[in-house]
């Protein structure tokens, strides 16, 4: 609700778009897609199992591929409409010169790519710069940003610093904007250890599995022990000034590190508010469908809005649908499999709370004011789109402080 409602409006009051009807229909209905399925395994009278939950999951990666495959599709059409007009064919019109000029933007990135140099190597010196290489990669201290800052921005700087400098050392990340893509081989050995342990051990967390049957070891010791050779063969054949093919394969640790990290911050998130909402007499539904979610998802507000007001207003509507799709994926479809597999061979009984059937009919109402918005102004969102849709969210919150006072009752009761 708050980020393709409320969000998606703010999008589209700050900074008026066209979106592509294909593209719309395509989010639109994977996002559709996975409120109305969780919604049913939520009302499922018997309960579910493994059978129903690994299908939730599957929403998100069939997302995923999905769009890598349109992507791929779009720049072959760029790439044949582009082969037309360097060739002067003359089957090459105005309708296909005014189509690539549609597509070739979608093919854009607002990124640098700076091309990687390969300078002749020097045999003797595989580790040159091995620790400094390491510093710059997980240190990226705005020096001119703190001398130029107020007392409380200095503090700020100070106080974040060692967190992100924790965040780059446990999610591994590929920057094309850097030299080598950010390429650093001390931190990538590390990495190699340390993602695969600390990945392992949330899992076994989760799904209360301690011990590996037969060897009378922790899971995560033995992942460890695995990956540790192969982490020193990585040391042994790389060098800091030349980036290996290998390192195009680090989203994946990049990936499930961060959807498991998120997972555990967000449950120990979830216990504090649940002990703040306790003392300050507020149910946990409320604070979660309210607060809570207000917390969680205001970093992906200030960035869409910014992105909107940097003139990207598609990519930053695009995300209020797929950052949904994902946080479901993380914070719902995983759980439920969780629970899932510990409930094997029985069924298990997800609760919906009290707030669930309200919050469900008013995402699926939203969902159909987006959907008519978008094809009553031929896809053209403009600000009274907008208008629409944070009003909507905004009569969303006033109904949620009816049924905390007790004023009405919600849905399904």
């Amino acid at each position: 609700m708050f980020l393709h409602i409320f969000v998606a409006g703010m999008v589209m009051l700050i900074n008026p778009f066209y979106v592509e009807a294909n593209y719309f229909m395509r989010d639109f209905g994977f996002l559709f897609l996975n409120t109305a399925f969780m919604d049913y395994l939520h009302k499922r009278q018997g309960g579910i199992g493994i059978g129903h939950t690994i299908p939730a999951a599957l929403i998100f990666i069939a997302y995923v591929i999905t769009a890598v495959v349109d992507q791929q599709l779009l720049k072959h059409q760029v790439r044949v409409l582009e082969r037309k007009r360097s060739t002067s064919n003359s089957d090459y019109d105005d309708y296909d010169n005014e189509l690539l000029g549609a597509l070739l933007p979608q093919t854009q990135l607002p990124i640098r790519r700076p091309a990687i140099i390969r300078e002749p190597l020097d045999k003797g010196h595989r580790n040159k710069y091995l620790f400094s290489q390491f510093w710059r990669s997980i240190f990226y201290f705005d020096f001119e940003r703190f001398r130029n800052g107020t007392l409380l921005k200095k503090i700020y700087l100070v106080l974040k610093e060692p967190i992100e400098m924790a965040l780059r050392l446990l999610i591994p990340v590929v920057d094309v904007e850097q030299p080598l893509h950010g390429w650093s081989k001390l931190l990538y050995v590390i990495q190699m250890n340390l993602v695969p342990l600390y990945c392992s051990y949330i899992l076994c967390e989760v799904l209360h599995v301690r011990m590996m049957p037969k060897v009378n070891l922790p899971v995560c010791i033995v992942v460890w022990l695995l990956m540790c050779p192969l982490s020193i063969m990585v040391f042994l054949c790389t060098r800091t000034d030349t980036r290996p093919k290998l390192f195009r394969f680090t989203w994946i640790f990049a990936f499930l590190g961060s959807i498991l990290l998120i997972f555990i911050l967000t449950s120990e998130l979830y216990a504090m508010f649940f002990a703040l909402s306790t003392v300050m007499g507020m149910s946990l539904q409320f604070s979660i469908a309210t607060v809570i979610c207000w917390a969680l998802q205001s970093n992906d507000m200030v960035i869409n809005l910014n992105l909107a007001h940097q003139g990207w207003p598609r990519m930053a509507f695009t995300a209020s649908f797929s950052s949904p799709v994902f946080t479901t994926f993380a914070f719902l479809a995983l759980p439920l499999l969780a629970g899932s597999i510990k409930a094997y061979p029985n069924n298990f009984h997800p609760k919906e709370g009290s707030y669930g059937e309200t919050v469900c009919i008013f995402l699926e109402v939203g969902l159909f004011f987006s959907l008519l918005s978008a094809m009553t102004t031929n896809f053209k969102m403009r600000r009274a789109c907008g208008f629409l849709l944070v009003a909507y969210y905004l009569f969303f919150v006033g109904v949620l402080i009816l049924l905390e006072t007790k004023s009405i009752h919600p849905y399904g009761v």
